[in-house]
């Protein structure tokens, strides 16, 4: 929801910034919009389900007895998801079933906030519940999240553990960058990168915020903006409360 978000086929920009890495990159990249796999909301989707199979078997996986087994070792397709917030089990317990289904065992582990962080920082984790905060105008912070000369400390926020040369020279560019306008397609093309690589899997998004105020309190406008300013109010002596 913002003009920094990957749409459609690559600009012309985006491509001067990107075809120098084509043999680095996916060939969907260049051909293809980043589309997300779109459920039909039965919690049934057959046909992603097919293409999950498909994916399973060209790595080395089979569903044996309705369990996904390493063909090569034999065993069967166990993951861990850390997650630091009970109200996210909820989600998280639909995912497990739609693994399920595919014949892979998930375990959630809810922690404590404190034992999570540091489980995080020293990468001791399969998969973990995330956030990956974004400022409108996103700068160095960027280095912190996606930089393969942070992957190795232990207070980044490099997660993934991404080491990729495209997105470094992004990052540079990125930060080189002396306007939004020329910020815009640096940022676009990092997203289409990260989105091809598929080191994330997204898990809700929401177009819209909720919330509920007295009809007696004014305050500014709120059109076009990423965030809620609550600390501006006023209370509007015309209207009772």
């Amino acid at each position: 929801n913002s003009p920094l978000s990957a749409t459609g086929l690559p600009t012309e920009e985006e491509l001067k910034l990107l075809e120098p890495f084509q043999e680095q990159l996916p060939s969907e990249l260049f051909k293809q919009a980043v589309i997300l796999p779109v459920s039909d909301g039965s919690g049934k989707n057959r046909e992603n389900v097919r293409k999950a199979l498909a994916l399973f078997k060209r790595a080395g996986y089979r569903l044996e007895n309705g369990r996904m087994i390493d063909t090569a070792s034999g065993k069967p397709l166990t993951l861990s998801l850390l997650t630091e917030d009970p109200k996210q089990e909820r989600l998280l317990l639909s995912y497990r079933k739609s693994l399920a289904d595919l014949g892979i065992t998930l375990n959630i582990k809810t922690l404590d906030k404190s034992l999570f962080r540091k489980r995080v920082r020293e990468s001791d984790f399969e998969m973990v519940d995330w956030y990956f905060w974004q400022s409108t105008y996103p700068g160095n912070e960027l280095y912190h999240m996606w930089s393969s000369k942070v992957v190795m400390e232990k207070q980044s926020g490099n997660i993934v553990g991404i080491k990729n040369p495209v997105i470094d020279h992004l990052l540079a560019e990125a930060t080189n960058a002396d306007s939004y306008e020329k910020l815009i397609p640096i940022v676009r093309a990092m997203d289409r990168v990260l989105m091809w690589g598929h080191y994330v899997i997204p898990k809700w998004h929401t177009q819209k915020t909720h919330l509920a105020y007295w009809h007696h309190l004014g305050h500014p406008p709120q059109d076009h903006l990423y965030w809620l300013d609550l600390s501006n109010w006023w209370y509007k002596p015309d209207k009772n409360p």
